[in-house]
This record gives structure tokens, C-alpha cells and sequence, in this order.
């Protein structure tokens, strides 16, 4: 930064006009306005452009702090008095935003900065300040705060909404399939009929899967976590019960469980259950041949990994597989819930997910789980606390 040569030779009184002139100017360019408050004479003056913010004539303010304090808003006053109390009571300097009522009724917002200025026994002597028209970024910021909580009251309503339309529709979804299958069931049922009860039957498992993942979204977003109940559980187990389900209903598809090593843990048995389920199952639809499902131990570490071959996960799709109502392709049938609220029941346990898929490779869906994360969650949940 350059600074003006002063010239020694120059009128002292010329050059405090041109100091001054040079202040309006700045004053002006910035659209401030400038105050001083004298402390011992009770003399508050204000720059031109001040008035004209407040919206007064210029010349028309009257000089006393009470006329400072006339236009400020009522719920604003307490709180400007009291920051100006504590600057002349030790902090010096002070910087705040409130709202004046101007002559014309039209409320404005202020962005206030001032600093106390004491004599050589430290006692106040003034206060100088700058003041700034901040309405228009004031207003774009209430009105972003406006949206802001808008959308997430809406936000809130919708998984509300789709909890309680979800938990509803469980009941009669379940007695069409109960009806379907006592159908397919009876000895008499002419076998054209039982046909069509079968695939009501069907439909209707895929619907209540459905609106199983809905109900677990609506439970994650709104208390920020799928509800878990941690115990003693063998994973290999757990694998091995799903793997033969399956195999029940993909009697024309191979699927191979491989397990090694200490398989138990302190997790939920069932949340992990779906997670075996959903990839697995996803595998069998999307992939070709046989499905490889990989449970392993790993130290203080649990993996899942399932496999298979086939055309490989769209690589503009990999950023976005994790995310609610997101399919890998546009033939997906389903919600596109299954593999987020997979990635939520892992975050639940403070394990990871990955994936990778390649023409050569195939595609494998790997899961790390801690053995245990009751730790975790306790040094979480203190964390939280400590805030």
C-alpha cells in the first residue's frame, strides 16, 4: 500500500479538511457512516451518512445518547446497551448487529463496530465507531435460514409420512399373502389357479420387503441411526443360515460359504443377517454364475465379501450405489433402499463397506466389521458429551 506525501509546509487547517474529505469519501464508497461518543459530555455525533442510514436529514440528529438509542428496535435494546456497558467496563472494543426502526417506519439492519479510548488514568474519555447498512445480507440470510428449515420440516414430514403409510400397509399386505399361500397350499386347488395364488404370494414378499427398507429409512433419518441390539453372535452363522435360504428359492444358481477362523462378535445378528441377505441376493440378480460369500476373521476384525461374475457396476454409478432411493441400473426392481440402508446398518456397527467391480474381477461387495464396537460407541457417546 501506497501512502499520500504530506507536505510540511501545508496549513495544518487545510490538511484536517482534506483528512476529512478523504474520510467522507471512504465513508461514502463504503456506504458507513462514522460516530463519536464523548463520554464525559454525554455528545454523540454522527457523520452525514450515518443520519442518512438512520434516515434522517442530514444536520437533523440531535447529538444526545438518548437520541442514539431512540430508533434501535425494542427487542434489540437490551442487548446493544448492555455489549456498549461491557466496552466501557474493560473490553474496549465491540462489534454487533441489530435492527433500527427508521422515521418512515422501515425496519433496517445495522453492523456496528466501535472502540472505547481512555485518558492516561484509564478512565473513558470516548468512543468511535463505524456503522454499516447490512439489511440486504441480512434479509439473504434470514430468508436462506427460512428455506433451510422449511425443507427440513419437510423433510421430517415426509419420513413421517412414509413410516406411518409403510407400518399401515404391513397388516393387509400380510393377510393377502397368508391368503395366497393357504390357496396354493390346499390339496383341491386347481393347479391353474394355484399358479396365479403363487405369484400373488410372491408380489406380496417383495412388497413387505419393501416396506421393511422404508420403515428402516424412515427410522434412520429421523433418529440419525437404524436401531441395533448388540449380542454374542456367531457371523458364520449367520452366513450359513442365509446361504441356505437362498439356495431354497435359486435352486438353478451356485452358492458357496467360505468361513475361517473365530467368527463371533458382539453385534446384531439380525441387522447383519439383512446385510448378508441383501448383497447376496443382489449378486444372484444382477451377476452371473456362481455366488461366493467369504466370511473371514481378521484379528479385531470381521469381513464379508461376497462375489460374483458377470457385466461390471456401471463406473458413473460406483459414487451414488450408497446413496437412498439410488439403483445401479434402470431395470433394478425396487426402491433402491437395499444397498443404503446396508451401508447404514455397517455404520451402525463403525464398520466399512467397499466395492469393486471390473469386467475381469467381477464384482465383490467387502465388509470390515470390529469385533466389537461397544468401545466405539461408549467413546462416541462420551464425545458427544464432552461437547
Amino acid at each position: 500500500m501506497t501512502s499520500l506525501p504530506i507536505d510540511p509546509t501545508a496549513d495544518p487547517q487545510d490538511a484536517l479538511r482534506t483528512a476529512a474529505d478523504r474520510l467522507h469519501v471512504a465513508l461514502e464508497a463504503g456506504r458507513m457512516g462514522a460516530w463519536e461518543w464523548n463520554v464525559r459530555t454525554g455528545q454523540v455525533s454522527w457523520s452525514p451518512t450515518l443520519e442518512r442510514i438512520h434516515g434522517l436529514a442530514v444536520g437533523s440528529f440531535d447529538g444526545t445518547f438518548e437520541a442514539y438509542q431512540s430508533d434501535i428496535h425494542p427487542e434489540d435494546k437490551e442487548r446493544v446497551l448492555n455489549i456498549i456497558k461491557e466496552s466501557m467496563h474493560g473490553q474496549r472494543a465491540h462489534h454487533l448487529e441489530y435492527r433500527i426502526i427508521r422515521p418512515d417506519g422501515e425496519t433496517r439492519w445495522l453492523e456496528a463496530h466501535g472502540r472505547l479510548f481512555t485518558d492516561t488514568e484509564d478512565k473513558p474519555l470516548r468512543m468511535m465507531g463505524v456503522c454499516m447498512d447490512v439489511t440486504a445480507r441480512k434479509q439473504d440470510e434470514l430468508e436462506t435460514q427460512r428455506l433451510a428449515e422449511e425443507m427440513k420440516r419437510i423433510g421430517e414430514f415426509r419420513e413421517r409420512l412414509i413410516g406411518i403409510v409403510a407400518h399401515d400397509l404391513r397388516n393387509p399386505l400380510n393377510t393377502i399373502s397368508m391368503g395366497a399361500r393357504s390357496f396354493v397350499a390346499a390339496p383341491d386347488f386347481p393347479e391353474q389357479y394355484a399358479r396365479t395364488a403363487s405369484r400373488i404370494a410372491r408380489s406380496a414378499d417383495r412388497m413387505s420387503r419393501m416396506i421393511s427398507d422404508l420403515l428402516d429409512f424412515a427410522h434412520g433419518k429421523l433418529s440419525g441411526s437404524l436401531p441395533t441390539t448388540i449380542d454374542d453372535v456367531d457371523l458364520g452363522d449367520v452366513a450359513q443360515r442365509i446361504v441356505e435360504e437362498l439356495e431354497i428359492t435359486h435352486t438353478d444358481r451356485a452358492i458357496f460359504l467360505e468361513t475361517q477362523g473365530n467368527l463371533r462378535g458382539r453385534w446384531d445378528g439380525e441387522r447383519l443377517a439383512q446385510v448378508v441377505a441383501n448383497l447376496a441376493g443382489n449378486a444372484l440378480k444382477h451377476g452371473e454364475g456362481p455366488v461366493r460369500v467369504r466370511v473371514r476373521s481378521e484379528q479385531n476384525v470381521v469381513s464379508i465379501e461376497v462375489h460374483n461374475s458377470g457385466s461390471p457396476i456401471d463406473p458413473e454409478a460406483l459414487p451414488t450405489l450408497f446413496l437412498p432411493f439410488r439403483r445401479a441400473t434402470s431395470r433394478t426392481e425396487g426402491l433402491g433402499l437395499g444397498l443404503y440402508i446396508v451401508s447404514e446398518i455397517v455404520r451402525a456397527h463403525h464398520g466399512t463397506i467397499r466395492v469393486s467391480s471390473t469386467a475381469e474381477g467381477g464384482t465383490a461387495f467387502t465388509v470390515s466389521l470390529p469385533r466389537d464396537p461397544t468401545p466405539k460407541r461408549r467413546a462416541d457417546r462420551a464425545e458427544q458429551a464432552s461437547r
